[in-house]
C-alpha cells in the first residue's frame, strides 16, 4: 500500500467521467474535473475580479489573465509535496487527499475564470454588489454542505485548529473514512464527538 505523505504525485491522471461528483472528501475529491470545490475556485474568480477587475471591455482581459495565471501558479504550489501534506494534517475533510488530477485543475482553472467573468458582467451591469452576495451565499452553502470554505480551507491551512478538523470529520460518512493505512494501524481507536 502507498504511504500518502511521501509516494504522492501530483497532477495525476483522474478521470473524465462524470464531470462532476458531489463527494468533497476521498476517494472522489479532486480527481474529476468539477467537484463541491470547483464552487471555491468560482468564489476566487469572483474575489480576484472584486480586487483588480474591471468592466472596460478593453481591459478586462489583463485582470482575467492574472486571475488564471494566479490560479495555475497556486495548482502546481498547492500539488507540492509540502502543501499536500499540510492539507490532509490540518484539514478534517482531507485525511486521504492526494493532490489534483490534471482533469481537476482544469476544472479549477475554468472554474476561476468562470467566476472571474461573472464578476465582470456583474460589474458591466452596474450590479457588482452581486459578486459579494454570490460569494457570501456560495461560502454559506459549502460550510452547511460539506464544513469547508475558501476562507476555511485558508485557515485550516494557516493554523491547524483539532476543533475545526473533527468538526470537518464529523460531516464525512463512516463508509468513506479518511485515514491513511499508517493512521488505522498505529492510532488508538477514537470515536468521532460530532
Amino acid at each position: 500500500m502507498k504511504d500518502t505523505d511521501t509516494d504522492s504525485m501530483a497532477w495525476h491522471k483522474g478521470t473524465w467521467w462524470p464531470l462532476a461528483v458531489k463527494e468533497w472528501y476521498a476517494p472522489k475529491a479532486s480527481q474529476h474535473m468539477f467537484d463541491p470545490y470547483s464552487l471555491c475556485l468560482l468564489v476566487l474568480g469572483l474575489v480576484f475580479h472584486l480586487l483588480w477587475g474591471t468592466d472596460d471591455i478593453d481591459n478586462w482581459v489583463y485582470g482575467f489573465l492574472l486571475a488564471i495565471g494566479l490560479e495555475l501558479v497556486w495548482e502546481i504550489i498547492g500539488n507540492s509535496k509540502f502543501v499536500l501534506k499540510r492539507i490532509r494534517d490540518n484539514s478534517g475533510t482531507s485525511g486521504e487527499y492526494i493532490g489534483d488530477s490534471i482533469q481537476n485543475i482544469l476544472g479549477d482553472l475554468v472554474s476561476c475564470a468562470l467566476g472571474y467573468i461573472l464578476g465582470t458582467v456583474f460589474a458591466a451591469v452596474e450590479l457588482w454588489w452581486l459578486s459579494l452576495v454570490v460569494v457570501l451565499l456560495v461560502e454559506l452553502g459549502l460550510v452547511l454542505y460539506m464544513r469547508d470554505s475558501l476562507v476555511l480551507m485558508i485557515v485550516t491551512f494557516v493554523i491547524r485548529s483539532e476543533k475545526i478538523r473533527n468538526w470537518q470529520l464529523c460531516k464525512i460518512p463512516e463508509a468513506a473514512g479518511q485515514k491513511s493505512w499508517k493512521q488505522w494501524m498505529f492510532s488508538p481507536v477514537v470515536k468521532k464527538s460530532c
